[in-house]
Order: C-alpha cells, then sequence, then structure tokens
C-alpha cells in the first residue's frame, strides 16, 4: 500500500525507508523501516508539558496548535485519495508528530544506546525459558522530549494497515466507534466519504477537546452491535439534524425511534 504513494505525495505521510524480510520460529515476518517520528496526538496533549494544564479531561490544543496539525493533516489525507487510496482508520493515534533528526537536537545515536544491564529481567512464572524472546525488557526513549511545536510539516499521517483501495473497499473498516460515518453504521458502500467524515470529527475534536459523539458500550455480539449502531444513529440526527431520506431508508429500525 506505501509503494501506491506516489513519491511526490508523501510529505504528510510517514513512509517506509526500507523493508526487509526476518526470519524465526513463528515463520517470516515483513519488517518495515519507517521515518522517525514522536509521539501520537494523544499521547502529546496527554504528557507534553504545554499542554499538562488543569483536569485531563479538560486539556485540548491552543489553536494554533490545532490549526497547524489540521493544516497538515487535510493534504495528508488528499495525498492518499489522490492515489486511489482511503486510510479507513483516521483516529488521533494514527497522528504522529514529526521530530527533527536526531543530529539536530544534538543527539548521538551512541548516547541513546541501551544494554541489557539497563533492562528488566524477565522471568516466566512457570519457570522455563524461552530460546526465541528477549531475556530482558528495555524501556523505550520518551520521544516526545525531542518533539518541536514551530516545525513544518507538524505532524504527519500513518498506519495504512486498514487502508485499501478505492476501486476495491472492504466490508468491516477499522474506524474507531465513535468516528464512525453514517455509511459505515449501515453498512453501506465504503469510500473516501469515510475519511472525510473522521476528518470533520477530528476538527471538531482538536478545536473542542472533546470528542464531537459520546463515547459507546464496545461491540459485543449481534444485540449490542444493533444497540450500539441505533445510539450512535440518533446521536447523529440530534448533533446534525434529520438523517437524509436515501440514509434513513437503510437503516431498518429507524421508525421505531422517529414514529415515521
Amino acid at each position: 500500500m506505501y509503494s501506491s504513494v506516489r513519491p511526490g505525495q508523501r510529505q504528510y505521510i510517514v513512509s517506509p525507508e526500507s523493508v526487509f524480510e526476518v526470519s524465526g520460529p513463528n515463520g517470516r515476518h515483513a519488517c518495515f523501516v519507517l521515518e522517525l517520528m514522536g509521539p501520537n496526538l494523544n499521547t502529546l496533549l496527554r504528557r507534553h508539558p504545554l499542554f499538562c494544564v488543569g483536569k485531563p479531561w479538560e486539556r485540548r490544543f491552543p489553536k494554533q496548535v490545532a490549526k497547524q496539525i489540521l493544516k497538515d493533516m487535510l493534504p495528508g489525507v488528499q495525498s492518499l485519495h489522490d492515489c486511489g487510496i482511503v486510510h479507513g482508520d483516521l483516529h488521533p493515534g494514527n497522528i504522529l508528530v514529526y521530530i527533527p533528526p536526531l543530529e539536530e537536537a544534538g543527539v548521538s545515536e551512541e548516547s541513546l544506546a541501551q544494554t541489557p544491564d539497563e533492562g528488566t529481567l524477565l522471568i516466566r512464572r512457570d519457570g522455563l525459558q524461552d530460546y526465541w524472546a528477549s531475556t530482558c525488557l528495555l524501556e523505550p526513549a520518551p520521544l516526545i522530549d525531542y518533539v518541536v511545536l514551530d516545525r513544518d510539516p507538524l505532524v504527519k499521517i500513518t498506519d495504512l494497515c486498514a487502508a485499501f483501495f478505492q476501486s476495491s473497499p472492504v466490508s468491516k473498516p477499522l474506524t474507531p466507534v465513535t468516528l464512525r460515518a453514517p455509511e459505515t453504521i449501515l453498512g453501506l458502500d465504503l469510500g473516501k466519504t469515510t475519511d472525510i467524515w473522521c476528518v470533520g470529527c477530528l476538527v471538531f475534536e482538536l478545536i473542542t477537546g472533546r470528542q464531537l459523539f459520546v463515547r459507546l458500550e464496545a461491540l459485543q455480539g449481534d444485540e449490542s452491535d444493533e444497540r450500539t449502531n441505533d445510539e450512535h444513529l440518533i446521536q447523529l440526527s440530534q448533533v446534525l439534524g434529520p438523517m437524509s431520506t436515501n440514509l434513513f431508508t437503510h437503516w431498518q429500525r429507524g421508525p421505531q425511534y422517529y414514529g415515521l
């Protein structure tokens, strides 16, 4: 999928530097070496000192930062769409903050190197030894320390694992429940409009610091699926107004709620 994004349109997309395969006890695995990026938007808002003001649920990005994020996110989505690709899983966790090359920050790779002595020893509860697994756990370096908020671009879109070509839509996208477009909820044909819907929801979330639609219960079984879908569609109608006739006709249980 990454190879389908034309080189001239990768400025706002996290791209692989190289791809190789490794062999192990569980078979062969493809490995992607991606360009170095910082934390995602959720982590940035939760951990960056500049934004850790007030209660956690009150935090939001300053308007100027939110505008810069949107300024970078929109052309990233457009670049994918120009290549006939639908991201399919746009959310704050898949938008990463750009960090400058380590040499610009005066940091060497040697200074970041870790040794097993600095890690936590891993011991299985049953006392056995895993010959194919690491014997110690090394904590990741806090890349948030290297974030520079006046970079351009500030953020890039990542994770094309759920992406699909517009010409070959998937039946079950991985979009988070609260960011689903009406056509996703109703099981209709999916396309670029599902990404555009997510962008609209993210615009609201970035500016206000809260989700446009409240968090719904986790999907568990067919009955819960139907109840969650209905609650979501009702919220859409309450926030945005009556659903279009074209969409409403596909909502089989809609008349139960609106008496039509």
